[in-house]
């Protein structure tokens, strides 16, 4: 992993743009000497975002084993959607 200051960032975001792209690199961008931002590739985003997305449905699945929980279904019916 890479890290960066801000300003050379600014200065070379086209050459930050294709390392982190073409080599699925990461690359921290410091400022002040601390981290600040994380830039990733779209194929390491789409995989974070699966893997939130799994989280989420694990997460909601065990709060409706959860007793007094109500099914969505119910939800929509009681009110029409």
């Amino acid at each position: 992993m890479e890290r960066i200051p801000a300003q050379e960032a600014r200065r070379s975001f086209s050459r930050l743009m294709g390392r982190v792209a073409f080599g699925n690199s990461v690359t921290v961008i410091t400022k002040n000497g601390s981290d600040h931002v994380a830039v990733i590739s779209m194929e390491e985003f789409r995989r974070y975002r699966e893997l939130e997305d799994f989280v989420d449905n694990l997460l909601a699945d065990k709060a409706l084993e959860e007793e007094g929980a109500i099914p969505l279904e119910k939800i929509k019916a009681k009110y029409g959607l």
